[in-house]
């Protein structure tokens, strides 16, 4: 989704650089029903592009690609190394045929549920890439997914390969952002079934003394819950991330 600004200035000598939102959804969802999710709540992305001044692209996670690489001897190996796709293929595609800011001060992630480990898992692992990022809802213990055959079939089963799923979750993955200055929040209802996923990488990154900024509110894992938080967390990207302006 483009802002209408960014269209109007196409062809133009003075037309400005953008940053770049990239959103990622969440499981057994694809980047067409996201869109789908907000126009019909009556808050289509393409009204969020111009009110924060932000591309914004929906990545494909398939149905349940968790945007990570998939184990060499996972049985789906082949077709799911969705880390690769997205940071060395669709990321360097949208610096090419869009006017985007193309450094990491351009750029960041927000994602809900599968997609809210995603942004974060992708920002821990590619300080070049990401700036900034945010989750809604986000699973971030990969062990505690109500999806685990889906995910056995990316990294091999849970019971003969725990630590390749430890390994891959946020909770441990976060070490990565200490150190580093980047713009980190979370945000989680409270009667959502992952909170404690939630909770727990909050105390995570106050033991590493990452600042960050933590929300929880009335609400479920629910599709009203993120749609209502969306708007938070573009603004968040949006404060961070560099301002439309001259190359």
């Amino acid at each position: 989704m483009l802002p209408r600004t960014y269209l109007e200035e196409e062809g133009r000598a003075d037309a400005r650089r953008w940053p770049v939102a990239y959103l990622l959804h969440g499981y057994v969802g694809d980047c067409r029903r996201l869109g789908a999710m907000f126009r019909q709540a009556g808050r289509p992305l393409e009204d969020a592009a111009d009110a924060f001044g932000l591309i914004l692209v929906a990545a494909d996670g398939r149905r349940a690609s968790w945007y990570l690489d998939a184990a060499p001897d996972a049985p789906e190996s082949a077709d799911w190394q969705y880390e690769t796709i997205l940071t060395r293929h669709l990321v360097p595609e949208i610096d090419r045929r869009l006017r985007t800011w193309a450094e990491p001060a351009g750029r960041g992630l927000s994602g809900m549920s599968m997609g809210g480990h995603g942004a974060l898992y992708l920002a821990a692992r590619h300080p070049e890439l990401f700036s900034t990022c945010s989750a809604m809802a986000g699973v971030f213990n990969l062990t505690d997914t109500t999806q685990p055959r889906e995910l056995a079939a990316r990294l091999g089963r849970l019971e003969e390969h725990r630590d390749r799923w430890i390994e891959h979750s946020v909770l441990t993955q976060a070490g990565r952002f200490r150190g580093r200055s980047i713009g980190l929040f979370i945000d989680c209802g409270t009667e959502d079934p992952f909170i404690h996923n939630n909770r727990a990488l909050h105390r995570r990154l106050l033991e590493l003394d990452v600042p960050h900024d933590y929300i929880e509110r009335p609400g479920g894992h629910t599709t009203p819950y993120w749609i209502n938080a969306m708007p938070y967390h573009l603004r968040f990207l949006a404060d961070r991330l560099k301002r439309p302006g001259a190359p």
